[in-house]
């Protein structure tokens, strides 16, 4: 898959309806960004407010039990989209999110 295919929002499922005018001015003030498999994205104490378009893959989105082990919260395919709000204590207890 080339650079251009990749940078394009037109799989996201919440932006379909937009026109590609507006689908291509949306690309342009997007940051892209590709994450190696197991490399955490995101994580619980993050203040981060961006929103995260998954344009390929999927994100897996876990937490860590006390002893460590993985508890894996949810899966996030290709079309996708996830922020971490601070504000939102449900969202925010969904933990790391992760490339898989």
């Amino acid at each position: 898959m080339s650079a251009d295919q990749a940078n394009t929002l037109s799989e996201i499922v919440l932006l379909s309806e937009l026109s590609g005018d507006a689908l291509a001015t949306l690309e342009k003030r997007c940051s892209w960004r590709n994450f190696a498999p197991q490399e955490q994205i995101i994580d619980r104490q993050s203040n981060t407010r961006d929103v995260y378009f998954i344009v390929t893959g999927r994100v897996r989105v876990v937490n860590f039990s006390l002893s460590g082990r993985e508890v894996a919260f949810d899966e996030i395919p290709a079309g996708g989209l996830f922020r971490r709000d601070s504000g939102d204590r449900r969202r925010t207890a969904l933990g790391n999110r992760r490339f898989p």
